[in-house]
Formats: structure tokens, C-alpha cells, sequence
């Protein structure tokens, strides 16, 4: 899916995804289904926390909310890699690259 935007009151991401009714896709003739799948597929928008959201390797992201490292706040950088359950709380954190000489581990709701 596609990130559309995010709510950090409510740590909550809205989230484009595409959308097939499987109900109504089987209950198709198969000749039917391969070109009902073929076509332009229907979105919806749902909202997902942002613990369940991994956001790609290579996407560029803005960093916020940093209470460590307070300066790299509004700086963007790209998505080096996911590092799972580092810091208090076993939390995962991004890597993101701001330059060549720089690359900040921060958490979700701070990407």
C-alpha cells in the first residue's frame, strides 16, 4: 500500500492499499477471475499503527519528534534498514542515512 498520511495524536498511519472482493472475485467463473484481476483494482484507505507499518528500504523520510539527537529533527535521509527490538523496551528502530557521514537509528513515530 501507499502511505497517504499519519496521525501522531493517534500513532496511526492512513494507508492506501488495493482492493479485490475475494467473496465476489470466487464466486466468478476462472475465465472471469483472471480478467477481473487484470483490470485496475479498487482502493481503500485503512488506518494502521505505526507498529504495524515497515516503511521500505530506500524511502526518503523526514525525521521528527527526536527528543535524542534534537538536531536532526526536519533533516531528511533514506531508509538504510529495519533493526528489530533495540533500545528500551525492545522497540524496533529505522536506520535512516542523512548523509554519507551520518545515520540516525530513530523510531517509527519519528520517520
Amino acid at each position: 500500500g501507499q502511505i497517504i498520511s499519519y496521525s501522531s495524536e493517534r500513532d496511526r498511519y492512513v494507508v492506501r492499499v488495493e482492493y479485490i472482493d475475494q467473496e465476489v472475485l470466487r464466486s466468478l467463473p476462472p475465465h472471469m477471475q483472471l480478467e477481473v484481476s487484470l483490470h485496475p483494482r479498487e482502493t481503500r484507505d485503512i488506518s494502521v499503527s505505526s507498529n504495524n507499518i515497515r516503511i521500505a528500504v530506500g524511502t526518503h523520510v523526514r525525521l521528527e519528534g527526536l527528543v535524542q539527537g534534537v538536531q536532526w529533527n526536519g533533516r531528511y535521509g533514506r531508509v538504510t534498514k529495519w533493526i528489530e527490538g533495540v533500545g528500551e523496551g525492545g522497540v524496533g528502530r529505522y536506520e535512516v542515512r542523512l548523509s554519507r557521514q551520518h545515520a540516525v537509528l530513530a523510531k517509527p513515530q519519528n520517520v
